[in-house]
C-alpha cells in the first residue's frame, strides 16, 4: 500500500473540512474626514455582514448608530477619549438589537448626548451576545436605563466609565429580562427618579465583579 502524504495546506483544509472554521471578515474603516471607505458609523454598519469589524477614526459622529441582526465589531482606531458618538438628543446613541447567532460589540468610544425612552446611551435589546467595552458613556437620559439598557438580553460590559445619566429607572444601567456581566466599570453621578441610580436590575441575574459603584442618587419625591 502505498504512503499518502498530506502537505500542510492539505491538513488545513482538512481540518476545516471536519470542523468550522472561523471566517475572516472584512475591515470598513469609517471615517469623517473622508480618508475611510465611509464618512458615517452607520454607513458602514450598514455595508457590514457578520464577522466584520467596522473601525473608527477619532473625530465626533454625531448620528444614532442602529445595528440590526449584525454580529459585528464596531471599534474606535483611537480609543473613547478621541472618538465620540453623540446622539444629538434624537433617540439612543447606539441600538443593538436582534443579534442571535455571534456577538455584537461596541468598543472604544465615548457615547453621549442620547435621549430615548429606553436606553439613552445604548439600547440592548433581544441579543444572545453583545458586548459594550472600553466606552464612556456619560450625560445620556432615558426613562430606563439613562446610560444602558438591557432587555431580554445576554450582555458584558466591560472596563467603561458610566457617568452622570438619568433615568427614572436605573440612571447609569437598566436590566430587565436579562442575564448581564458588569466587570471593571466606574459607575458614578448617576441620578434616578424612583429605583436604581447607579443600576437597577428587574428580574435579572446582574453580575458584578471590580466595580466602583459610588455617588449616584435615587429621587423618590
Amino acid at each position: 500500500m502505498r504512503p499518502i502524504f498530506l502537505t500542510l495546506s492539505s491538513i488545513l483544509l482538512l481540518t476545516c473540512t471536519l470542523s468550522v472554521c472561523p471566517a475572516l471578515g472584512a475591515t470598513i474603516f469609517v471615517d469623517w474626514s473622508g480618508g475611510g471607505d465611509y464618512l458615517s458609523i452607520q454607513e458602514g454598519i450598514s455595508a457590514a455582514v457578520d464577522g466584520d469589524l467596522v473601525l473608527v477614526a477619532a473625530g465626533t459622529y454625531v448620528e444614532n448608530i442602529y445595528c440590526l441582526d449584525k454580529a459585528i465589531t464596531i471599534r474606535s482606531a483611537s480609543g473613547a477619549e478621541g472618538t465620540i458618538i453623540d446622539g444629538n438628543q434624537a433617540e439612543s446613541a447606539v441600538r443593538l438589537s436582534g443579534v442571535t447567532s455571534g456577538e455584537a460589540v461596541i468598543d472604544g468610544f465615548t457615547i453621549l448626548n442620547g435621549d430615548a425612552y429606553e436606553g439613552g446611551g445604548i439600547y440592548c435589546m433581544n441579543s444572545s451576545d453583545a458586548t459594550i467595552t472600553n466606552c464612556s458613556i456619560t450625560g445620556n437620559n432615558a426613562h430606563e436605563g439613562g446610560g444602558i439598557y438591557c432587555k431580554n438580553a445576554f450582555s458584558t460590559i466591560t472596563n467603561c466609565t458610566i457617568t452622570e445619566n438619568i433615568g427614572y429607572d436605573g440612571g447609569g444601567i437598566y436590566c430587565g429580562g436579562s442575564v448581564t456581566s458588569i466587570a471593571n466599570c466606574t459607575i458614578l453621578l448617576n441620578g434616578a427618579s424612583d429605583y436604581g441610580g447607579g443600576i437597577c436590575s428587574a428580574f435579572s441575574s446582574a453580575t458584578i465583579t471590580n466595580c466602583t459603584v459610588s455617588k449616584n442618587s435615587v429621587d423618590y419625591s
